[in-house]
């Protein structure tokens, strides 16, 4: 085989793994037009061309999402899987029975009284006869915000008693990095911005990060904590944690998108990160000045805590190990259970 031809064939396997990759990236976006994909190119200028046709094509469709996302808040609170979920259960004549389950699923992940419409042929209309991805996007969103503008805003009064950290209080319009050294207080840190706060969180307010979280989550989740006051949602507390399990490009690009942000007053967001030995921190570097440490509230005050959100469970600890579980078992045999 001739250099020359050798040559070829890597450009065009570079060129092909490009191409897988930018349509991966379509896939998990929703792009309504790469659910089912396969295409077949010969030739390196032909898949050169369609190479230029997809990077267009995605800086295209995140513009449609963006700006589909400033018209309909509700569309923030769902990933692009979910978004589909939701255009397959709007659009289709007969109804699949998983689909909608599905669907009931993620309505109450925003509010649990919140119910599926029971008519569909004003939006099956719109969404059958339209080619424009933004309109559809739209009137999925419109529809999202007929379902949860009929039911109130779910909130949950925090009224446990107990000690509380006056320092960890999250103000409108700035952003609050609280900084620890030990995972296992991310649970009382959590709570201890809650309390200050007047609230228990709503699903919804909550980010938990892990090593899987991706660019979309933080996005969806940015938004809809700077949007909430403008869409019903005043004086809500959103929470990001475990931040140090983001890879740097991850934190770069979070930290971009809250830095560009940051000339908005009506928000309140709480970033947590534990330091972690050996590790880089880049969201504690870029806000230094915005961090505080703290470990959160005391055992007391949290076991209130879930005294009042959970009054059917007992808490049980010790500081001797083991000790616990050996009271849970006798007090379970002495009650015959």
């Amino acid at each position: 085989m001739s250099k020359d031809i050798m040559d070829k064939f890597v450009v065009q396997v570079d060129i092909a793994q490009e191409i897988i990759s930018i349509v991966s990236v379509l896939i998990q976006m929703g792009h309504f037009g790469y659910r089912k994909f396969e295409n077949k190119l010969q030739g390196t200028d032909n898949m050169k061309d369609y190479l230029k046709f997809l990077k267009e094509e995605l800086k295209e469709w995140q513009s449609i999402v963006d700006r589909a996302q400033q018209r309909c808040y509700y569309l923030t609170f769902f990933l692009a899987c979910h978004i589909l979920a939701f255009y397959d259960y709007f659009i289709s004549e007969k109804l699949d029975k998983d689909n909608e389950e599905e669907c009931k699923l993620l309505i109450r992940f925003v509010n649990s009284k919140a119910q599926l419409p029971s008519t569909r042929k004003d939006i099956q209309k719109i969404l059958r006869g339209s080619k424009n991805y933004l309109e559809i996007l739209t009137e999925i969103g419109n529809e999202l915000e007929k379902i949860f503008k009929n039911v109130p805003k779910q909130s949950r009064k925090l009224k446990a008693t107990g000690q509380r950290i006056i320092t960890d209080l999250v103000k409108k319009g700035e952003i609050f990095v609280a900084s620890c050294t030990d995972k296992t207080r991310i649970p009382n840190i959590i709570m201890s911005l809650y309390a200050n706060h007047g609230y228990y969180p709503e699903p919804w307010q909550l980010l938990i990060c892990t090593t899987s979280t991706t660019m979309e989550e933080l996005t969806n989740f940015i938004r809809r904590s700077l949007f909430a006051s403008n869409n019903g949602y005043e004086n809500r507390l959103f929470c990001i944690a475990n931040l140090e399990l983001l890879d740097f490009e991850l934190q770069f690009n979070l930290i971009s998108q809250i830095k560009s942000a940051r000339d908005q007053e009506d928000y309140f967001l709480a970033l947590i990160c534990c330091k972690e030995i050996e590790m880089h921190h880049h969201i504690l570097d870029q806000f230094f000045s915005d961090a505080y440490v703290t470990n959160g509230l005391n055992t007391h005050a949290m076991r209130e805590i879930y005294k009042e959100l959970c009054q059917n469970v007992i808490c049980v600890s010790s500081e001797l190990s083991g000790q616990a579980g050996l009271y849970v078992n006798s007090r379970n045999i002495n009650s015959d259970l």
